[in-house]
C-alpha cells in the first residue's frame, strides 16, 4: 500500500508496515519506544532532533521528526496499527526506510537503548495554617521525619535533601522546609517521549516515597527536563557509589525499584506503588472522609489480589489480611487512649476481638462516604476541629505506615474470596 504524502510532495515509496508485537508490552509502550528509536537514528540525518506528535482529521496519529520548516519527516499510524510515511522533505527515502527498519528491529527486540538522566526538584514546605494542615496537625507531630543529605533508591534514583532555610537554634515543632533534588537514570534511545514518560512516572513514585519517608506532603514539579551532560556524567559516576545511604523509614528500606522488586516482583511493586500514591494523596486532604478513604485504600492496595474474585468477601479480607500482616501495629492503634472517640465505637472483649472490631469499623468508615457522600470537613472549627477527625487521620496513617513497612519486608497476597480456597476451607 502506498502512502499519500501531504502538502503536494507526491507519493511516498515507503511501504506500509506494522510494529511487531513485543511480549506482553502495551501498544502505547511499543509506539513510544519505536518513535524514540526513529528520533535517535535520524539524529545524524536531520538538522534538528526535535520531535512531536499530533492527530489528523482522518483519525490517525502523527509523529514528526526534525524542523518542520526545513528537513523533516512525518510518520502516521492508523487506529488499526498501519504505519506510513505521511510526508518528508530534504531526506532520501532510502535513508528513511533504513531507519524505520532498524527502529522496528530494535523495538521488536525490546531494546530500550542507553541511560538517559533527568533531574527535577521536589519541595516539602514549611508548616502553614490551612484546612489540610489542621486536619493533619496531630499526625504531623508524631509522623514527620527530618532528612538531610544524599540518599539513593537502587542505582536508578539519586536524592539530595537540603534544608531550604537553616532553622534557628532550639527545637522545632515542625520540620523545616526542605528541597529534594531528584536525579533519575532511565532507559531510552534518546531523551524523547519514551524516556520522558518513564522519568515522569519514576519521579511521581519517588515523590510518594519521599512523602512516606518524611511524613510530609511533597510538591512535585509539573515539568521534568533531561539533565545537562555535566550533571548526567556526575549521576552516572555516583549511581553505584556505596557510600551514599539508601532511603529508609523506621529502619526499613524504601528501595522499591531494586531491593523490593527482587523480593516482591512486578505485582508486589504495583501494590506498593498504589499504596504509596494513596498515602501521599491522603496527606494533602482537608476532608476527613477523603483522607480516610485514601488511607484505607492504601491498605487495600497491599492485600487485594488482581483477580476476578477480588470483590468477594472484601470486608472479611480486609480484617483478616491486615490482622495477619501487622497485628502489633493494629494493637497499638486499638490500645490508643483516643481510639474510641476517633473511630466512633466501643472496645469490647479480648485483644483479638478488639482488633477485629477496630478493623471492621475502619472499613465501615471507608465505605460509608462512598455510598452516602462526604460529610462536613469541619474547616470552621479553627484552630482545633473538636471532632477527633485529626486523631482518626493520625491513627489511620500509623496503621497504613506500619502495614506498608511490613509488606516491604514480607510481601504476600490474600486468598480470601477465592472460590477454590473457600472450598478447601469448608472441606
Amino acid at each position: 500500500m502506498l502512502a499519500n504524502a501531504s502538502s503536494g510532495e507526491g507519493v511516498s515509496d515507503l511501504k506500509s508496515f506494522r510494529l511487531l508485537s513485543t511480549a506482553g508490552v502495551p501498544a502505547e509502550f511499543a509506539t513510544s519506544l519505536f518513535t524514540s528509536w526513529v528520533q535517535a537514528l535520524m539524529a545524524t540525518h536531520l538538522s534538528s532532533t526535535q520531535a512531536g506528535s499530533g492527530g489528523t482529521s482522518e483519525g490517525t496519529q502523527t509523529f514528526s521528526f526534525g524542523d518542520q520548516s526545513a528537513d523533516h519527516l512525518v510518520l502516521e499510524v492508523s487506529s488499526h496499527g498501519d504505519w506510513n510515511l505521511r510526508s518528508s522533505a530534504g531526506i532520501d527515502e532510502r535513508v528513511i526506510q533504513n531507519v524505520v527498519d532498524q527502529a522496528m528491529q530494535l523495538t521488536s527486540a525490546s531494546d530500550l537503548g542507553g541511560d538517559i538522566v533527568y533531574r527535577t526538584t521536589l519541595q516539602a514546605k514549611d508548616f502553614e495554617i490551612s484546612p489540610a494542615s489542621m486536619l493533619h496537625f496531630v499526625r504531623l507531630l508524631g509522623d514527620q521525619v527530618p532528612i538531610t543529605g544524599p540518599r539513593r533508591l537502587s542505582d536508578r534514583v539519586l536524592l539530595d535533601f537540603t534544608i531550604a532555610t537553616p532553622p534557628s537554634a532550639g527545637p522545632l515543632l515542625f520540620a523545616p522546609a526542605t528541597e529534594i533534588t531528584v536525579t533519575t537514570i532511565v532507559p531510552g534511545p534518546i531523551a524523547g517521549s519514551f524516556s520522558r514518560k518513564i522519568a515522569a512516572g519514576t519521579i511521581e513514585v519517588v515523590a510518594a516515597i519521599c512523602s512516606f519517608a518524611t511524613g510530609r506532603s511533597i510538591e512535585t514539579s509539573l515539568v521534568t527536563f533531561p539533565a545537562n551532560e555535566e550533571i548526567a556524567a556526575e549521576a552516572r559516576a555516583l549511581r553505584f557509589d556505596s557510600s551514599i545511604l539508601g532511603l529508609a523509614r523506621d529502619g526499613v528500606s524504601l528501595d522499591v525499584f531494586g531491593e523490593f522488586m527482587a523480593l516482591g516482583g512486578p505485582d508486589g511493586f504495583l501494590r506498593v506503588r498504589g499504596a504509596l500514591l494513596n498515602y501521599q494523596a491522603a496527606l494533602r486532604q482537608s476532608s476527613p472522609d477523603v483522607a480516610t478513604m485514601l488511607l484505607v485504600g492504601a491498605l487495600e492496595a497491599l492485600i487485594v489480589p488482581r483477580q476476578p474474585w477480588r470483590t468477594e468477601k472484601a470486608t472479611k479480607r480486609f480484617i483478616d489480611a491486615i490482622e495477619e500482616l501487622c497485628p502489633e501495629v493494629a494493637d497499638a492503634v486499638v490500645n490508643h487512649l483516643n481510639v474510641e472517640s476517633a473511630f466512633g465505637y466501643r472496645r469490647k472483649g479480648g485483644a483479638r476481638a478488639r482488633r477485629k472490631q477496630l478493623l471492621d469499623q475502619i472499613y465501615t468508615l471507608r465505605s460509608d462516604p462512598s455510598h452516602n457522600g462526604l460529610g462536613l470537613s469541619g474547616v470552621g472549627m479553627f484552630p482545633f476541629r473538636g471532632d477527633s477527625m485529626d486523631m482518626r487521620v493520625a491513627l489511620l496513617s500509623e496503621l497504613a505506615r506500619g502495614a506498608l513497612l511490613r509488606f516491604l519486608q514480607a510481601p504476600r497476597s490474600s486468598l480470601i474470596g477465592n472460590p477454590k480456597f473457600d472450598e478447601i476451607v469448608r472441606a
